[in-house]
């Protein structure tokens, strides 16, 4: 298979589908099905997902949770820095596992991405509040911030930090974005975006899934600002994903091996659920508890081997998540759905509407 080009990632989209706001429900937003052998599509809303699924289904979502990663700090001069804290770091400097139980918001050192109006030096300093500091050096690919007169990091964070909107959402965030920039799944803290897939879900929506039979099982993984980045490689072979951690709990392998051999589908909820599982196959071509960093890059001729079937949203051209959907349901297909749910005008990325490929 010849290697893909970064152009094959791409496509127009009109300014105005990029979703600004959450729909006013999470079961409102529109959804596309979409069979991935055919390339059929039926347009409905997600409410309507319980009529594809069957009761013998397992879906698979990310339990993971939003920390409010966006700081503001202040420079000497008066200038003000825009911090985004991506990734803790030991007293070795290697990157810890983002969840409070392994201690990474005991970390005062952090990767970290930066956006000032002005120049950014080695060792500039800023301050948070009157206590709070921090100092930003020049990492290998990124910045790196050392806190000072913090106690607390997660502590402050809930009362100084932002929820980490993406770029793409021109606006602060309000109110409604710290409960709709979480999913009804969210445990564990640690990510710095949201699994998009899983924002769609409601306690209506669960409960007639639950009633249908449909099975449940949780992952891990902190997402991290790699999976969003943009491809600037020529072809994809040569990018490398950024590691993200991840768990696979012995109960996911038990039910995904239940549901296997019951002859139901394993649906994953996000491609940070595919990910997560994928990385998780044993040689014998089992799943297996799994606990750990992962920098898998799934793109079109991977062979899955955990994932049935995919409940997404529409993803940012020329990125790592657009290709893992190219790989599942083929590139061209893809691109017709896509240019489909443009012209009815659906919303798209993090607050947009949901794609179902089966």
């Amino acid at each position: 298979m010849s290697a893909m080009k970064l152009e094959e990632l791409d496509y127009h989209l009109p300014g105005n589908l990029i979703a600004q706001f959450p729909s006013r429900r999470r079961d409102e937003s529109r959804l596309l099905v979409l069979k991935k052998e055919s390339g059929e599509t039926w347009h409905g809303r997600f409410r309507d997902l319980v009529g594809w699924l069957n009761g013998n289904d397992l879906l698979v979502v990310n339990d993971t949770k939003v920390f409010r990663a966006r700081l503001w700090g202040q420079k000497n001069t008066g200038g003000k820095v825009e911090v985004l804290l991506c990734e803790p770091l030991s007293e070795k400097g290697e990157p810890l596992p983002p969840i409070p139980e392994a201690g990474a918001f005991k970390s005062l050192t952090w990767k970290c991405l930066v956006r000032s109006s002005g120049r950014i030096l080695e060792g500039t300093q800023l301050s948070f509040d009157s206590k709070a500091r921090g100092t930003l050096y020049r990492g290998a690919d990124s910045w790196i911030i050392e806190f000072t007169g913090v106690r607390d990091l997660l502590f402050f964070l809930r009362r100084h930090g932002q929820v980490p909107l993406p770029p793409y959402v021109a606006r602060r965030p309000d109110r409604r974005d710290q409960s709709r920039y979480q999913t009804v799944f969210a445990k564990r803290e640690g990510s710095v975006a949201a699994p998009t897939a899983g924002l769609h879900f409601n306690r209506a929506v669960l409960q007639r899934l639950k009633q249908l039979g449909v099975e449940w099982a949780s992952i891990t993984l902190q997402v991290g600002m790699g999976t969003f980045l943009p491809v600037r490689t020529e072809t994809l072979e040569e990018h490398r994903m950024h590691q993200e951690y991840v768990e696979v709990s012995g109960a996911c392998c038990e039910a995904w091996l239940r549901t296997r051999q019951q002859g139901g589908r394993v649906i994953a909820v996000g491609t940070t659920v595919v990910r997560a599982l994928e990385s998780a196959v044993g040689q014998d071509g089992l799943l297996a508890p799994y606990k750990g960093f992962t920098n898998l890059f799934v793109k079109p001729g991977y062979c899955f081997k955990a994932v049935d079937a995919l409940l997404t949203n529409f993803h940012l051209p020329r990125t790592s998540l657009l290709a893992l959907v190219m790989a599942f349901a083929g590139r061209d297909k893809v691109l017709k759905a896509y240019e489909e749910a443009i012209g009815m005008g659906y919303r798209f990325y993090s607050y947009g509407d949901a794609m179902f490929i089966s």
